[in-house]
C-alpha cells in the first residue's frame, strides 16, 4: 500500500494546477506545496537523523506544507500548539527529547528560551544550493498527538502511516473526490485535523482554513460558510451546540456534517433536523479515541434520533468493536460494558514517559476469550468509555471515571447531565464528580452541576429536576456560568468552570457576603444586577 506521501505525490502529479490550500486571501496550487515541501525536506537532511521534530506553526500554507516535507523526509513530527502555555511546550520537548523545532520569526526567541533549535520556516524554504543525495525514506509513523486526558495528563500517542491511510481512505461514509471542499476548523492539537487534511490533499480536493474567532463566533462562522463553498465539515461537538443556538440553518449549504469528542444533544440536533432544506444532506455522529487513530464508530443522525438518546452508531472498516465486563468476557446486548476496540487503525501507542501507560491500556487476550472463530491472540485497546448495543447500534453511557456512589448508589454523570439539558430554561449543562474525605475520613463522594440558564433561582432547578429524577441523582450543588468554556481543541474545559461562575440571584439576596460559591469578580456581580441599578438610577433622576 502507498504512504502518506507517495499518496500526495500522486495527487500533486494528476492535479498539479489545481487549488489545493485556501487560508483567507492567500492560496496555493498541488505544484507549488510540493514544491514548499520539497525544500523543507532538502533543509531537514541536513540535521543528524531526529527521531522527532517540532512543528510550531499556525494553521497556515506553511504549516501544511511542514507536514509533507517531514513525510517525505520520513521524521515524525509533533504538534505544539502555540496556545500551550511555555511550561506545557517545554514539557512535551524534554518529553520527547526534541531537539529542533520549525516555526515563524514571531516564536523564535520563545523556543530559544525554552531551550530548544528553532527552525524559522521562511529560511529551511531555501534550502543549500547542494542538493543534498539522501535519499527519500519510508518512516512506518507520522506523527506524535498529545490527547486530552481525564487523569490530568495528557498522552502522547504516537500514529502510524497505515492507521491514518485506513482512516482517511478506505472511506465508505463520505464521497471524497478530485475537487472536493473540506473546511479546516480543527487545531492542531485535536486529531480530526487528520482527517480535514487528508480528505482534501490526497484526493485532489481543496483545503480551506477556517481559524479559531471565526469558528467560535457564530455569526462570523455563518458569514464564512456563505463565502466559502463547504462539502465537508468537522466540528468538536460543543462548537456544534454553539453554532446551532446561534441559527439552527447554518449548516443549509453543507453537503456532510461531521461532529465529535462530545455526547451530541438531541434537542439542540432536532433543531437542525426540523427542516429538511435547512439542515445538511448528512449529519454524522462520530466517535473515536485518539489510541483509535481519529474515529471508531459513526451514525448517521435522523429526526427520530433526536427523541432520546443519540446512538455512537457502528464501527467502521478496519476495526472492530467489544463490550466487555471487568472480567473482559463480551456482554449481554442491551447490557452496559466497557467498551475496548481492536484492528488496523490502532495506533502504535504511548512514547515519551507516558509508555508506562501503554500496557494499561493496550493488551493482548486470547481471541476465544472474545468467542471467536480462531485462536490467535488479539490486540486491544481499553477506551474507558461505557457504552451499550441495541438494535446493533452502540449508545454511549459515559466514562468509567465518572461513575460515582452517593449513599451506596452508583451515578452516570452523563445521565445527570442529559437530564438537567432536558429541563425548560437550561441552555447548557455539565456534571461533575466531588471526592473528599469527611470529619470521619469516610470518602463522601457528591455530584454538582454547572448550568448556563437564564433562571436566576437554584430551587427553580431542583424543583424541576425532582420530577424527572430520583433524589440520589439531583446535585448537591448547582454553580450556575454565564458559559461552558472550551479548550483549545473545542472540548470543555472542565479546570476553568469555577472562573465563570456568577450567583444566582436568591444567593445575593439571602447573603451577598457569604456564600459556599467560588470568589465572584465584582464586575460579573454589577452585570448580574446592572438592569436593577439602571432602572434604581431612573427612578431616582425622575424623581
Amino acid at each position: 500500500m502507498l504512504d502518506l506521501y507517495s499518496s500526495f505525490l500522486e495527487a500533486a502529479t494528476t492535479h498539479k494546477d489545481a487549488t489545493a490550500i485556501i487560508n483567507g486571501d492567500n492560496s496555493c496550487t498541488y505544484e507549488e506545496l510540493s514544491s514548499y515541501a520539497d525544500n523543507v525536506c532538502q533543509s531537514l537532511y541536513s540535521l543528524e537523523q531526529p527521531l522527532y521534530i517540532g512543528i510550531a506553526l499556525t494553521r497556515s500554507i506553511d504549516l501544511f506544507a511542514a507536514i509533507i516535507g517531514c513525510l517525505k523526509a520520513g521524521i515524525v513530527y509533533v504538534h505544539l500548539d502555540l496556545e500551550l502555555p511555555d511550561q506545557q511546550l517545554s514539557y512535551i520537548l524534554n518529553n520527547l527529547s526534541i531537539e529542533h523545532v520549525i516555526t515563524d520569526e514571531n516564536n523564535l526567541e520563545r523556543f530559544k528560551a525554552i531551550g530548544c533549535e528553532a527552525l524559522v520556516y521562511r529560511e529551511i524554504l531555501n534550502p543549500p544550493s547542494v542538493a543534498n543525495s539522501k535519499p527519500y525514506q519510508t518512516n512506518p509513523n507520522c506523527c506524535v498527538l498529545y490527547t486530552s486526558s481525564t487523569t490530568g495528563r495528557a498522552k502522547a500517542i504516537l500514529l502510524s502511516q497505515q492507521a491514518i491511510m485506513n482512516t482517511v481512505l478506505d472511506v465508505d461514509y463520505l464521497d471524497l473526490k478530485p475537487g472536493i471542499r473540506v473546511a479546516q476548523c480543527n487545531s492542531t492539537s485535536f486529531d480530526p485535523i487528520l482527517c480535514e487534511t487528508f480528505w482534501a490533499l490526497l484526493y485532489g480536493g481543496t483545503l480551506i482554513i477556517c481559524h479559531k474567532p471565526t469558528v467560535i463566533n457564530p455569526k462570523q462562522f455563518a458569514d464564512f460558510l456563505n463565502q466559502n463553498p463547504i462539502d465537508i465539515l468537522f466540528l468538536a461537538t460543543p462548537i456544534f451546540h454553539l453554532h446551532v443556538k446561534y441559527k439552527p440553518s447554518i449548516y443549509r449549504n453543507i453537503d456532510t456534517l461531521l461532529v465529535g469528542g462530545d455526547v451530541l444533544q438531541p434537542k439542540i440536533t432536532r433543531h437542525v433536523l426540523l427542516e429538511p432544506h435547512n439542515a445538511p444532506r448528512r449529519l454524522i455522529n462520530m466517535y473515536g479515541p485518539t489510541e483509535n487513530t481519529v474515529m471508531t464508530t459513526m451514525h448517521q443522525v435522523k429526526l427520530s434520533d433526536t427523541r432520546s438518546c443519540i446512538p455512537i452508531g457502528t464501527t467502521v472498516k478496519h476495526s472492530t468493536s467489544y463490550i466487555l465486563d471487568e472480567n473482559l468476557k463480551p456482554v449481554k446486548e442491551g447490557d452496559v460494558g466497557e467498551l475496548y476496540v481492536s484492528g488496523d487503525k490502532l495506533t502504535a501507542g504511548y512514547v515519551g514517559k507516558e509508555a508506562a501507560f501503554h500496557n494499561q491500556a493496550f493488551i493482548t487476550i486470547p481471541a476465544n476469550q472474545l468467542y471467536l472463530n480462531h485462536d490467535k491472540p488479539i490486540r486491544i485497546y481499553n477506551t474507558g468509555d461505557l457504552v451499550y448495543k441495541e438494535d446493533g447500534l452502540l449508545y454511549f453511557v459515559g466514562r468509567k471515571d465518572d461513575r460515582v456512589k452517593v449513599n451506596g448508589i452508583r451515578i452516570e454523570l452523563e445521565e445527570v447531565r442529559l437530564a438537567l439539558l432536558g429541563l425548560k430554561g437550561i441552555e447548557d449543562a455539565y456534571v461533575t464528580a466531588h471526592k473528599h474525605d469527611d470529619d470521619t475520613h469516610h470518602h463522601r463522594d457528591y455530584i454538582q452541576a454547572y448550568v448556563k440558564t437564564k433562571i436566576h433561582k437554584q430551587t427553580a432547578i431542583r424543583k424541576q429536576l425532582k420530577k424527572t429524577v430520583p433524589k440520589h441523582m439531583i446535585p448537591k450543588k448547582i454553580f450556575r456560568i454565564e458559559q461552558i468554556p472550551l479548550s483549545p481543541n473545542g472540548k470543555i474545559n472542565r479546570k476553568r468552570l469555577h472562573e465563570y461562575i456568577i450567583p444566582f440571584a436568591e444567593d445575593m439576596t439571602n447573603n451577598p457576603f457569604q456564600s459556599h460559591y467560588p470568589k465572584v469578580p465584582p464586575r460579573k456581580v454589577i452585570n448580574l444586577h446592572r438592569p436593577r441599578i439602571l432602572k434604581i438610577r431612573a427612578n431616582n433622576s425622575q424623581s
